[in-house]
């Protein structure tokens, strides 16, 4: 196996970048589910993404970018090539007047809380929501009719060959529960302008739809947040529940007896699990409904 890792052996040698090989990616999902990527690299800093980026790229090795691992299905077999993550060193969140800056691992809770202490409201929606900030931008993450995507006004990374550039919002394509960047970029801060408000009212509405979820949603159970995107006009959990499929149960995978749209993993889940779990749902909501229903969980492939 070493022998099969030589190619990458050059970011061992990177400062402020920690590497563990054959790592499971299990231990980075909410899912807790994925076998080993080849290589997985944590950068501690800017300077060493920038140093990590530049070796990848002069070496043309396949790489990808995973944020808390909260709406992503990654292979039984892992993932052969170099997985990126940023290290807690990328959670600092700091505000000037209306305008809110936090690195792209600051939790989205956290962010949000942030700005209610600051008596700042637009974000209160993400209230529930597990991920980054960062990782929010490329799902343009939403509820209760708010949308990341409306709140950014630049996000900050690195292109994949090391180049420090700088991205306004506007020139991000947002979409439902998606984002299209001009190129690939590994984020490291999201500028988000609020509005100022009333703190207890912020308050009392986060706590409001925090309520709602805990409801409503298997939180206690691992799983990856809604598994298909809402069709136009309708609720992709409604659907599959009129389908008879709440309870449902594929090896370790089940989808949820509290929401029809969540897949949990009750004990020892795998991948394929839970993309028979998929296909079924699909299969039978076309069916009956006449309406195919999109992913909006990430299936990430065994070769990136």
């Amino acid at each position: 196996m070493e022998d099969s890792l030589e190619k990458y052996s050059v970011l061992w040698k990177i400062p402020g970048v920690k590497v563990l090989k054959m790592e499971p990616l299990s231990r980075h999902s909410y899912f807790r589910i994925g076998g080993p990527a080849d290589v997985l690299c944590i950068p501690g800093s800017e300077e060493a993404i920038e140093e990590l980026l530049k070796a990848i790229s002069s070496r043309e090795l396949p790489w990808k970018t995973i944020g808390l691992g909260t709406n992503v299905l990654f292979s039984d077999e892992g993932m052969r090539g170099i997985v990126i993550k940023l290290s807690k060193g990328f959670e600092r969140i700091q505000s000037t007047g209306r305008i809110i800056e936090a690195q792209a691992s600051a939790k989205l809770l956290s962010v949000s809380k942030f700005a209610r202490d600051e008596s700042l409201q637009g974000l209160e929606f993400v209230t529930g929501i597990p991920g980054s900030i960062g990782g929010a931008v490329f799902t343009n993450a939403g509820a209760y009719g708010g949308e990341v995507g409306k709140l950014i006004r630049w996000v900050k990374g690195y292109t994949k060959t090391g180049r420090v550039c700088l991205l306004d919002g506007a020139s991000i394509d947002f979409g439902y529960r998606k984002a299209v960047l001009p190129y690939p970029v590994v984020l490291t801060s999201v500028t988000l302008e609020l509005h100022e408000g009333d703190r207890s009212e912020i308050k009392a509405k986060m706590e409001s739809f925090e309520a709602k979820r805990k409801q409503t949603q298997p939180i206690k159970l691992p799983s990856a947040g809604s598994v298909f995107r809402n069709p136009q006009g309708n609720s992709a959990g409604k659907l599959i529940e009129q389908c008879g499929l709440k309870g449902r149960i594929e090896g370790g995978a089940q989808i949820s007896e509290l929401h029809g749209n969540f897949i949990v993993n009750i004990g020892s889940a795998k991948a394929s699990d839970v993309r028979r779990l998929v296909d079924i749902a699909r299969n039978e909501v076309l069916k009956r409904f006449g309406i195919e229903l999109e992913l909006e969980i990430e299936m990430v492939p065994e070769i990136v």
